[in-house]
């Protein structure tokens, strides 16, 4: 076995068993080990992640125990290949004495327990296949929370929202895995894709409880029912995802309604997160359903966590994935705090600076300086958002692109009285934060510099093609 099949197997070994994979620093130190280098010589290409104390003292043991734990026996650097190598084998060396039970069989009939009594806390199944997203950085102190607020707080309803790329989805397959032995039955779904294609249109509420209750009930199911659905959230232990849920939101309005056809949706949140069991439904959008957040201010199984961009460390260590890269600590703090930490738009300008400046950050904001920084795909990304907007949020957006600094909610007042209400400012100011659009601190309100900057680059442009 070569060091990059070791590596694979040990990814997918610790996936499998309910821990999260490797991160690039344990990538670059299992390679380093099993090339039989000394610590002193690996540490040259993690000094990006880590500091050589830590990544003695705390990476290392860490890694070395999460594989004992997943392999049954001691694992050392010094002795890496021989557990490695046995596992190995052994996962690909057929048994004999007993085959491994057919994963979609039915049990006979006369086996089933009686509906009131049917339990699965002895029948572990998923159906996990989650986008690829790995590489999620700077997000420990967050994924702490989230995992407590599961295992001990026993939290029904998790809602991520954010701007796009922020990492949602990222930090959902994280949490999962994090909290993978917690749960019997995991499942994971996607509004906007299956697993073979984008779909054309969101699976109409009937067919995803009717695919839900077929999993949870191991294909003894097929109802669309809230009763059959409720039933095995509360006598089994399920973690369901359902990612994408912007895309079942109406365009243009800013109340959170649903697009026609799909307004059960909203009931569908609301039963999840009144009702007790001992689920966990995570979601994840560009927008905070207006369930979500009414529900976590008054529930304390239900919570609704804005995933905002990286700080500067955890954006550093992003931007040092795709290559080398230097600068001094102004110019990596300047840019992170340009992209507000964006891990999507991080990567796409992290691959800029590495291809065309040949990883010299100082270059790439001297050579932009004057010009918009702001890539197409970035530009792509934003104008999704901003084409769900509302006219009355778009004015209230224009008024804050004029801002230097955060205003006040009567600053606002006073620029846009004559076109909207005060009780409908409230309303669009309400709106805009759900979407992750306008930020408040100290009760005033501004954009972040990335949407700034690109409500910027639009006015600038219309009044470019007005003067034409």
């Amino acid at each position: 076995m070569d060091v990059d099949e070791a590596i694979r197997f040990v990814d997918d070994l610790l996936a499998q068993n309910g821990n999260r994979r490797l991160k690039d620093i344990e990538r670059i130190l299992f390679r380093g080990a099993w090339l039989g280098k000394a610590y002193k010589d690996i540490y040259p290409e993690c000094k990006n992640y880590s500091s050589f104390g830590n990544f003695q003292r705390n990476v290392a043991p860490d890694l070395w125990k999460r594989l004992s734990d997943v392999l049954g026996e001691k694992v050392r650097k010094e002795d890496l290949h021989g557990p490695i190598d046995r596992a190995f084998k052994a996962a690909i060396t057929p048994s004999v004495s007993e085959p491994p039970p057919a994963i979609d069989a039915l049990p006979p009939a006369n086996t089933l327990e009686p509906e009131e009594d049917w339990t699965v806390s002895n029948s572990k199944r998923q159906a996990w296949i989650t986008p690829d997203v790995s590489g999620l950085c700077g997000r420990d102190r967050d994924l702490n929370e989230l995992e407590q607020r599961i295992r001990i707080d026993g939290c029904r309803l998790i809602t991520f929202f954010g701007m796009g790329g922020s990492g949602k989805t990222a930090l959902a397959v994280e949490l999962g895995q994090r909290v993978w032995d917690h749960f019997d039955l995991r499942i994971w779904r996607s509004l906007r894709v299956s697993p073979q294609k984008v779909l054309e249109h969101p699976p109409p509420l009937s067919a995803l409880l009717a695919d839900l209750t077929q999993f949870l009930s191991d294909q003894r199911e097929t109802s669309s029912t809230w009763s059959s659905l409720l039933h095995y959230l509360v006598n089994s232990r399920c973690l369901i995802v359902l990612d994408g849920w912007e895309s079942i939101l109406q365009s243009g309005v800013h109340d959170g309604s649903y697009r026609s056809g799909y307004e059960g949706y909203g009931e569908f949140l609301e039963q999840v997160g009144r009702t007790t069991h001992q689920s966990c439904l995570i979601v994840t959008s560009r927008e905070e359903p207006k369930e979500s957040a009414a529900l976590k201010e008054e529930l304390r199984g239900v919570c609704s966590f804005l995933v905002r961009g990286l700080g500067e460390l955890g954006g550093q260590e992003l931007v040092s994935t795709k290559g080398k890269f230097w600068g001094s600590e102004s110019d990596w703090r300047s840019l992170i705090c340009l992209y507000d930490g964006n891990p999507l738009v991080l990567n796409t300008v992290a691959a800029s600076i590495r291809d065309a400046f040949g990883g010299d950050i100082s270059g790439f904001l001297q050579q932009f300086r004057q010009d918009s920084l702001l890539f197409a795909s970035i530009r792509e990304l934003l104008d999704e958002h901003f084409a769900r907007l509302s006219e009355p949020e778009r004015l209230v957006m224009a008024c804050l692109t004029n801002r230097d600094e955060p205003v006040t909610f009567q600053e606002i007042v006073s620029t846009v009285a004559r076109a909207i209400s005060i009780s409908q400012l409230e309303a669009m100011l309400r709106s805009l934060r759900r979407r992750a659009l306008v930020e408040v601190s100290g009760g005033r309100h501004f954009l972040g510099r990335l949407v700034r900057q690109y409500a910027i680059d639009r006015r600038i442009g219309r009044e470019g093609e007005s003067k034409r």
